[in-house]
């Protein structure tokens, strides 16, 4: 190591070897070309998003997205008990109504999914948070309908 005191003086230090404890990978873990975050598995994710943290990178957008990881594939249940009251519950409406219903249900829920994916990695709302509003405002509403089916 070398310090530059002024015109004509410098001080240097020698060393055998020189470590960083905060570096926790290897070097051909920095060499390694990263996969996208929706390719990587949850926990492989994780310890992505760890490592950027590190290294002082913004990880809002990837924590939203590990978080969407497990809110997208509940949505389907969510979705289930949205949709059975409304099949249940219009009989002289036919088939094709609660088959539409269901539909525009899901493709809102899944628009929902984006818009709170996009105010998630602005950073408005939590990460976890703005993964699941869609399923806890969907769920409420499944529960309710529920509660007014006829049966």
């Amino acid at each position: 190591m070398r310090y530059l005191l002024g015109p004509g003086q410098e001080t240097t230090f020698g060393f055998d070897a020189l470590r960083i404890t905060a570096l926790r990978e290897t070097p051909t873990d920095l060499l390694a070309e990263p996969k996208a975050p929706d390719e990587m598995r949850y926990v492989e994710l994780g310890r992505y998003i760890d490592a950027l943290g590190r290294s002082g990178s913004d990880t809002k957008k990837l924590r939203v997205e590990r978080a969407l990881k497990l809110a997208v594939p509940f949505a389907c249940i969510i979705i289930a008990v949205f949709g059975a009251p409304l099949a249940i519950s219009t009989p002289r409406s036919g088939m094709a109504w609660g088959v539409a219903v269901c539909l525009a249900t899901t493709f809102i829920d899944l628009l929902m999914f984006q818009l709170s994916k996009a105010v998630g990695s602005g950073g408005a709302l939590p990460p976890t948070f703005a993964a699941w509003v869609p399923n806890l405002i969907f769920g409420a509403g499944g529960v309710w309908l529920w509660r007014q089916a006829r049966t």
